[in-house]
């Protein structure tokens, strides 16, 4: 199911029942040594499917083994400042990415999810600059690098049929990479840690069990000294084998590759790997 409707969740038929259903007839097909199953979530904020699937991979481990938590986040749809603002700036965007983003999915890593960011674009609402777009996607990707349990992530959409100096440039990742866009190669983007360069002491505190999509960021004035933002999952570190047999991680002696999550097991030596998909 793509975005469906969270009110559905509980109901019958609903979501909920036609997950549990679903996952282990595709399963019985489809072995998870080879195939990843995403399911869309659309609780805000995230913390009803990933308890649901947390239980689920411990109650049915075989079904819900390489089933994979897909997260849409968008910095638009209601989230794009666009309503009362009589302007936007671009650290509105930052602040979203580096403080707010990876809390709306700190159940997930709390409840030790595969995550796949499903969707996510340079769309904000407003007109935008090949300045800002450089800033938004590397922070973006530097966020989505970070996270643990993060296997990939997918940017909608990979060519816009558009006409020249139309809408929607900034959902194009086609045209928005060299030669046709401004962005440089992601290889020659800094992802090392969240936000480089970015002073998070600045980012203000939310509740991670509560904050959504939605809410507000301004980056804070700093008045006094104060420790960096850490994310629930920092304090004791983070063990990828908590994904379970086999970790599906990308390996460490590859890049990643941005466009697609690269599904990979310990059994399957990276000399086995096909190459990486050329840097667009």
């Amino acid at each position: 199911l793509n975005e469906p409707d969270w009110s559905y969740w509980e109901t019958t038929p609903g979501i909920k029942g036609l997950y549990e259903e679903m996952v282990p007839q595709i399963r019985s097909l489809l072995p998870a040594r080879r195939y990843a199953i995403l399911l869309n979530f659309m609780d805000s904020p995230r913390v009803e499917g990933a308890r649901w699937l947390a239980m689920m991979r411990v109650r049915d481990p075989d079904s819900f083994e390489n089933v994979v938590y897909d997260a849409h986040i968008y910095h638009s749809y209601g989230d794009d400042n666009k309503m009362g603002a009589d302007e936007w700036h671009g650290d509105m965007d930052s602040c979203k990415t580096c403080c707010r983003d990876p809390l709306t999915l700190a159940e997930l890593v709390e409840a030790k999810l595969p995550i796949v960011v499903g969707e996510y674009s340079l769309n904000t609402g407003f007109a935008g600059s090949p300045d800002f777009y450089l800033q938004f996607m590397q922070q973006q990707l530097s966020a989505w690098a970070n996270i643990p349990g993060m296997i990939g992530s997918f940017f909608w959409n990979f060519l816009v049929l558009r006409q020249p100096g139309s809408w929607y440039k900034e959902m194009s990742l086609l045209q928005l990479f060299a030669p046709q866009g401004p962005l440089p190669p992601v290889s020659q983007m800094n992802l090392s840690s969240l936000c480089p360069g970015m002073d998070l002491t600045r980012c203000p505190q939310y509740d991670p069990e509560a904050v959504t999509g939605k809410d507000d960021c301004v980056w804070q004035t700093k008045t006094t000294t104060l420790p960096p933002l850490q994310q629930p999952w920092q304090a004791g570190g983070w063990d990828p084998s908590w994904l379970g047999p086999p970790a599906r991680l990308q390996p460490p002696d590859r890049p990643p590759d941005y466009a697609y999550p690269t599904l990979w097991s310990p059994e399957t030596s990276p000399a086995a790997l096909p190459a990486p998909a050329p840097v667009l």
